[in-house]
């Protein structure tokens, strides 16, 4: 076999080492990110009041992300805040009124439907 032409394929095959070890390092890195689910993220969050802080951050974020404010509506029911449960309830209500959690929450919590 001609030298130029096996220094070809070495290259070829060179080359393809090279993608194979970039993709493995890719998805390790992918791999090993911490995935944050909500209920997940929550989990090592001691007390209500930092839990509380928690979901206010994420709405921040995410304005119109419900999960977070079904949270918020427990977790202020649980503090005895009943006007800020209300308040994250009316927002959560407008966000999405067909919500059949939102129509739990409020039945189950007597706050205004």
């Amino acid at each position: 076999m001609p030298k130029s032409k096996r220094n070809t394929i070495r290259l070829i095959e060179y080359t393809s080492i090279l993608i194979v070890l970039f993709l493995t390092m890719f998805n390790l890195i992918s791999f090993s990110k911490k995935v944050q689910v909500l209920g997940a993220a929550t989990e090592d969050i001691p007390s209500v009041g930092e839990k509380i802080s928690y979901f206010e951050s994420i709405i921040k974020e995410n304005p119109l992300y419900l999960d977070a404010y079904y949270e918020l509506v427990k977790l202020n029911i649980e503090e005895s805040n009943f006007n800020k449960a209300t308040e994250y309830f009316k927002i959560a209500k407008n966000i999405n009124p067909n919500s059949q959690i939102i129509k739990s929450l409020g039945n189950n919590l007597n706050i205004e439907n």
